[in-house]
């Protein structure tokens, strides 16, 4: 069963034999989606031309914006049960509109941000091109990477900055900035986590002060 939400700027009300009645909002001063069934923080996000799709990992359900990439400001979303998720995120974690499905060998002209201290399990990178790729011990994470374990995996990450930062099972995060300069020993770091237990160590960047890490959640930001 599908959802469609046609038109974001207008009140929509839609009836779905899986989630009876949902209204779908939007505050055009904030652009902001209201009420989304809570289950699409776990769900998988998918571009296809202008539209935004989010499916059901299980039930095979799906709610379309259509149109959702033709706004100017894109929009966030606040669920039914209070979680929020900012324009940024969903276009990272639905990915461009063409997506590579294997991990290029040449990546020679992006500056990794970290790499991989420790693993258990199944742990994947979702790049900013789409591209995915399976995590090992050693392997580079770059900004705007979608970091995903699966089942009962964990991984932990070391930053060019000497912050650590590990994920427990069944996690998702996104890596949306790091900015450093060794010399001076300031930057920049926000890092959006999705679901999932995490557990964090700060390095360098947040010795200035707590305006320079930034760990937000569906619920809360927090300055380290």
């Amino acid at each position: 069963e599908s959802i469609l939400i046609n038109d974001l700027k207008d009140l929509l009300n839609v009836k779905d034999n899986l989630f009876n009645d949902i209204s779908v909002s939007d505050s055009t001063s904030q652009n902001i989606l209201k009420d989304i069934p809570k289950w699409v923080i776990k769900g998988d996000f998918v571009r296809k031309q202008n539209d935004l799709i989010i499916s059901h990992k299980t039930d095979g359900s799906k709610i379309i914006f259509e149109d959702y990439y033709s706004n100017y400001s894109l929009f966030d979303i606040f669920t039914e049960n209070g979680l929020f998720l900012k324009s940024s995120v969903i276009t990272s974690l639905a990915g461009p509109l063409i997506r590579g499905k294997y991990a290029q060998a040449d990546s020679s002209e992006i500056l990794s941000i970290g790499e991989v201290s420790q693993i258990t399990g199944d742990v994947t990178s979702f790049g900013s091109d789409g591209i995915q790729k399976k995590l090992k011990v050693g392997s580079q994470v770059f900004q705007s990477d979608v970091i995903e374990t699966s089942g009962k995996g964990s991984v932990g990450i070391t930053f060019i900055d000497k912050t650590t930062l590990s994920l427990s099972d069944n996690g998702r995060m996104v890596l949306d900035e790091l900015v450093y300069n060794s010399s001076t020993g300031t930057g920049s770091m926000s890092v959006d986590m999705i679901e999932g237990a995490f557990s964090f160590i700060s390095g360098e960047i947040a010795k200035p002060g707590p305006g320079s890490m930034e760990i937000s959640t569906p619920v809360a930001t927090v300055g380290i």
